[in-house]
C-alpha cells in the first residue's frame, strides 16, 4: 500500500472509530441537551441577561419587558400578594407563526428544572408544561401550577395585527419554581420556526432574563453567566428593624440592614441553611485580610455563649479564619424560621480590619455551610461578594462563585494536555523513528520515493533505474525539523501548563488539593515538567545509557499523558458539580481528542515504538534505535 494511502488511514480511522467513544463518555454527563425544545445552556443570541422593566402598553398590565428583541414582550400586574397576572405577546413575524413560551427556571442560564406556559398549540391551545430535561418527551403537560387568570380561564387572542397574547396568571405558593414578587426570577422564552406542533426550535429562538415583578428603578442590566452577581438590586427590608435588603443567592441569602445613629451598622443574614453563616468585610472581594462576623457555630464556640462572633481572616484556608478582638460584635443573635436561619448584629463603622466607609461602596463577601454543618469548615460553593453603599442602600454587582478562573484554567491545561502535548508527541514519531509503513519520513531509510505517480528514476531523470537503484534512493531527511518542532511544542505546552496551574492556585489556594482533581493534576504537571529536564539531559546517541534514557522518556512521557487525561475528565465532572452547567461539549471534544490520540498512539507510536527499540539501523550501526536526534 503506498505511504501516502496509509497515512490517509492513519487519520480518517481513528477520527471515525472515536465517535462511539466519544458518544459513549458524553453520555456520562446527566446535564446533557439531546434536542429539547428549549435546547440547554444559554444558549439564544443574548444568552443570559438582567433586564430594566418599563410601563406596559396593554390596559390592565403595569410593566413589560423584552423578552426577545422584536419577538416577545412579557407584561404583567401584581394583583395582590400572592398572584401575578401575565400577558405574553408574541409579535407578529415567527414568534407568532408557531407556538411560543414564557417560563420559569431555578438556575440562571438553564432550562431545567423549571416549568413554562406554552400557546398557540394545535386547536390554538395553551398549557402549563413541566420541563424535566433537555428533551423533548421530558417537556410534559402539569398540575403543579395552574394559569387560570382571575377566577376565569387563561386566554389567547390574535390581534389585528396578527400578534398573539396569551393571558394567564399565576399564584406565587403553586408550582416547583416559586415566582417571588420582590427579587429575581429566572425566566426563559423561546418560540418555534413557525409550527404549532412542539418540535425543537432553532437556538436562535431562545433567550434567558432575570425580571424582578416589582420592577424597582435600580433594575440594571447585570448580563452575564452563573460568575456573575446573582441578586437583585436593594429593596425596602421585611425584617423590622432594618432598612434595606439585598437578595444575595437567590432564595438562599438575603442581607438586611440599617445605618444608626451612633455611627454603627445592624446587619441580618437571612439564609437557608442550619449551619454556620458569615458576613464579611473586604478590601478587594477577597478573603484574605478581611473581617467577618460568623454565627451559628456549634455551642462552646464563642465565649461567653454569644450567638455571633467577630473574626479576622488572614489567608484563604481554615487555620487563618480566628477571633479578633479588633473589632466588636453587639445585639447578637441566631433564630430559625419557615426554614431560614437568620443570624443578626451590630458593628461599629470604624473599628477592625477593614472599616465600614459611611460615605461610599463597601465590599461585601458572603459564605454560608455547604452541607448544613455548624462547624467551621472549608465551602467550594455557597459564596461571593457584592458591593453595597449602606446609607444610599445601593447595590452594584459582585460576583458569586466565580467561573471565570476556573475556565481559564481548565482551557489552559487541556490546550497543553490534550492538543499540544499529543501533538509533539505524534510528529515525533512521524518525523523521527524508523516506521514499518514503507518507511516514508525515516531519514535512514533507504526507501524508494517516486519523484511523479508514474515514474522511476535513477537519479538522471531517464526513468529507467532497476529495482536495486529504486531501492537506494533515500527519503527527505525531516529528522531536524521533526525534533525542533517536538521540543518547541512540549516548551510551549510546559508554559501553558504551568500559567494555568498559577491562574487556579490563585482563585482557590492549596484547598484544590482536597478535590481528586486537583490531586491527579498537579501529579500530571510534576511529571510533565520532570519530562522536560529528562528531554533536556539526553545522552548522545551514541552513549551506553541512551536505551535506557530512551524508556524513562519514552515511560514518562506515556504517564503524564494519562494522568493529564484523567484529571481532564475528572475537571470537566468537578466543574459541572459546583456550578451546574451544561457541560456535555467539553465532554464530546475531550472524548473525540482522547480517541483520536489513542487511535494514533496505537497504529503510529506503538508500532515504531517496537520497531525503534529492536531493529539496527539502515546505516549498519547496531545501536538501540533512532528515535531522538
Amino acid at each position: 500500500m503506498a505511504p501516502r494511502n496509509i497515512f490517509l488511514l492513519a487519520v480518517v480511522v481513528p477520527c471515525l472509530l472515536t465517535l462511539p467513544f466519544a458518544a459513549f463518555v458524553a453520555a456520562q454527563d446527566d446535564g446533557g441537551n439531546s434536542g429539547g425544545t428549549y435546547g440547554g445552556g444559554t444558549g439564544g443570541e443574548g444568552g443570559y441577561g438582567g433586564v430594566a422593566c418599563e410601563p406596559s402598553s396593554l390596559p390592565d398590565y403595569q410593566y413589560s419587558v423584552n423578552l426577545k428583541a422584536g419577538s416577545l414582550i412579557l407584561h404583567w400586574k401584581v394583583v395582590n400578594s400572592t398572584t401575578v397576572n401575565f400577558a405574553a405577546q408574541a409579535l407578529a413575524g415567527p414568534a407568532a407563526a408557531g407556538w411560543f413560551a414564557v417560563g420559569w427556571s431555578e438556575s440562571s442560564g438553564k432550562m431545567v428544572p423549571g416549568e413554562a406556559v406554552i400557546g398557540n398549540l394545535p386547536g390554538g391551545k395553551m398549557g402549563a408544561y413541566s420541563l424535566g430535561y433537555y428533551a423533548l418527551d421530558a417537556v410534559v403537560p402539569t398540575t403543579n401550577f395552574s394559569i387560570g387568570r382571575a377566577g376565569s380561564d387563561a386566554l389567547l387572542t390574535k390581534n389585528s395585527d396578527k400578534s398573539f397574547i396569551m393571558r394567564f396568571s399565576r399564584s406565587i405558593n403553586d408550582g416547583s419554581v416559586k415566582v417571588l414578587l420582590r427579587g429575581v426570577n429566572y425566566m426563559i422564552c423561546a418560540f418555534s420556526d413557525g409550527s404549532q406542533t412542539l418540535t425543537p426550535h432553532p437556538r436562535t429562538n431562545l433567550a434567558f432574563l432575570s425580571v424582578d415583578y416589582s420592577c424597582p428603578s435600580s433594575t440594571g442590566s447585570s448580563a452575564g453567566s452563573s460568575s456573575q452577581f446573582n441578586g437583585s438590586p436593594s429593596q425596602p427590608s421585611s425584617l423590622p428593624g432594618y432598612t434595606w435588603s439585598v437578595q444575595l443567592s437567590k432564595n438562599a441569602y438575603v442581607l438586611h440592614w440599617a445605618v444608626n445613629r451612633d455611627n454603627t451598622v445592624s446587619m441580618a443574614a437571612q439564609v437557608a441553611t442550619s449551619g454556620y453563616i458569615g458576613v464579611g468585610f473586604s478590601k478587594d472581594g477577597k478573603m484574605s485580610n478581611s473581617d467577618a462576623a460568623i454565627g451559628n457555630l456549634p455551642p462552646g464556640t464563642l465565649a461567653n455563649g454569644a450567638a455571633v462572633g467577630p473574626y479576622y481572616m488572614g489567608g484563604h484556608d481554615l487555620e487563618s479564619v480566628q477571633p479578633t478582638a479588633l473589632w466588636s460584635v453587639s445585639n447578637t443573635s441566631v433564630t430559625t424560621a419557615d426554614g431560614y436561619t437568620i443570624m443578626r448584629f451590630t458593628r461599629s463603622m470604624g473599628m477592625g480590619q477593614v472599616p465600614i466607609n459611611a460615605f461610599g461602596p463597601n465590599t461585601i463577601i458572603w459564605a454560608y455551610s455547604p452541607d448544613g454543618s455548624t462547624a467551621l469548615a472549608d465551602h467550594r460553593s455557597n459564596y461571593g461578594t457584592a458591593t453595597i453603599d449602606f446609607v444610599k442602600g445601593t447595590v452594584s454587582a459582585g460576583h458569586g462563585s466565580s467561573t471565570a478562573a476556573y475556565i481559564a484554567h481548565g482551557v489552559l491545561l487541556a490546550l497543553a494536555f490534550a492538543l499540544l502535548m499529543p501533538l509533539a508527541i505524534l510528529l515525533a514519531r512521524l518525523l523521527l523513528a524508523d516506521r514499518p509503513h514503507g518507511a516514508l519520513l525515516n531519514p535512514n531509510s533507504t526507501a524508494y520515493i517516486p519523484t511523479d505517480a508514474n515514474a522511476y528514476t535513477n537519479g538522471n531523470g531517464n526513468g529507467n533505474a532497476s529495482p536495486a537503484q529504486q531501492q537506494q534512493q533515500p527519503a527527505k531527511n525531516l529528522r531536524p525539523l521533526g525534533f525542533q518542532l517536538h521540543r518547541g511544542i512540549q516548551l510551549l505546552a510546559l508554559v501553558v501548563a504551568v500559567v494555568g496551574m498559577i491562574v487556579i492556585f490563585v482563585q482557590v489556594g492549596s484547598k484544590g488539593l482536597s478535590w481528586k482533581h486537583g490531586q491527579v493534576g498537579l501529579a500530571a504537571v510534576i511529571l510533565a515538567l520532570l519530562q522536560g529536564v529528562v528531554g533536556f539531559i539526553r545522552p548522545d546517541k551514541s552513549a551506553p545509557s541512551r536505551f535506557k534514557w530512551l524508556v524513562a522518556h519514552c515511560v514518562i512521557g506515556a504517564t503524564t499523558i494519562a494522568l493529564a487525561w484523567a484529571a481532564i475528565f475528572l475537571g470537566i465532572d468537578l466543574y459541572h458539580t459546583k456550578f451546574m452547567e451544561n457541560v456535555t461539549w467539553c465532554y464530546w471534544v475531550s472524548g473525540v481528542c482522547v480517541g483520536i490520540f489513542g487511535l494514533a498512539y496505537l497504529v503510529l507510536v506503538i508500532p515504531d515504538s517496537i520497531l525503534s527499540l529492536t531493529t539496527p539501523k539502515h546505516s549498519g550501526n547496531t545501536g538501540k534505535g533512532s528515535a531522538g536526534v
